[in-house]
């Protein structure tokens, strides 16, 4: 055999040897589809409830996937990755939270959730207050009372359930009295017309009219501070009217008639 046939017979070999390429043949790990979950809130009465918040979260999820329902309540949850455990929680102002179990789903799954109702979530705030503090509001109130929307009018009690009075607050009213304007009104008034009938016989001019302002006031202030929280301490009475706005036309007027006459004790707004 000549040396050109061996050459030709060994490329021949050497070409065959060679791997042939197969295009399309080879398998590709490929991504399984994705799955959807969808559902509608409604409220207890069947009414869908638009804009509340849905927050999904898986256990690969750093943060929650987060979207709000629609003006029918429903929303749509997409691109899920199958055999993953999601937990839902839907939440609205007013509303108590909804939270869904564990939801796993098949691989290009969708799945509804059909109607998920929220409950109507009742806050019920209970303020108390002590009995003390209770008497503090109502004086507070008492200091706003004026009739014809300028004379004080502090000592009317319109509430039958009003509550006593600490020795504080009878001083606080009548501190609240005796410097009002109107009070400071009147005594110059007093003054004026004890000036004009030269009553006491202090001086005239300025100096008889300060005099007289001063002898009003003090006079005034001494009324009003054993009238309205010297004596009311001491005899554990309460110095308010009591305004009785029910009943007859008699029965009101002799209420009104002796008020003045007959205090009303302590013991008795207690009862």
């Amino acid at each position: 055999m000549s040396v050109r046939k061996i050459a030709e017979r060994m490329l021949v070999l050497a070409l065959c040897s060679l791997p042939i390429p197969v295009h399309g043949q080879q398998a590709a790990a490929s991504a399984p589809p994705i799955a959807t979950l969808s559902g509608t809130v409604t409220d207890d009465t069947g009414g869908v409830i638009p804009h509340a918040v849905v927050a999904i979260t898986s256990s690969g999820a750093q943060a929650p996937q987060e979207l709000t329902t629609g003006d029918d309540g429903t929303f749509v949850v997409g691109g899920l990755r199958p055999s993953i455990a999601y937990h839902l929680v839907i939440s609205i102002e007013g509303f108590s939270s909804w939270d869904s179990p564990d939801i796993t789903l098949a691989p290009g799954e969708s799945r509804s959730l059909g109607n998920i109702a929220l409950h109507l979530s009742l806050t019920t705030t209970v303020n108390a207050i002590t009995v003390e503090q209770l008497a503090e509001e109502q004086v507070h109130a008492a200091e706003q009372q004026r009739v014809l929307g300028f004379i004080p009018n502090f000592y009317t009690v319109y509430d039958k359930n009003a509550v006593p009075l600490s020795p504080k607050l009878k001083f606080q009213l009548a501190f609240k009295s005796s410097k009002d304007p109107i009070t400071i009104i009147g005594v110059g008034s007093v003054a004026g017309i004890y000036q004009k009938i030269d009553h006491p016989a202090y001086q005239q001019g300025a100096a008889g009219y300060a005099q007289r302002v001063a002898a009003v006031y003090a006079n005034s202030v001494t009324n009003i501070m054993i009238g309205g929280a010297i004596l009311p301490v001491l005899l554990h009475q309460d110095p308010r009217y009591f305004y009785q706005g029910t009943g007859s036309i008699k029965s009101q007027t002799r209420h009104a008639m002796f008020a003045p006459f007959v205090a009303r004790g302590e013991k008795n707004l207690k009862n």
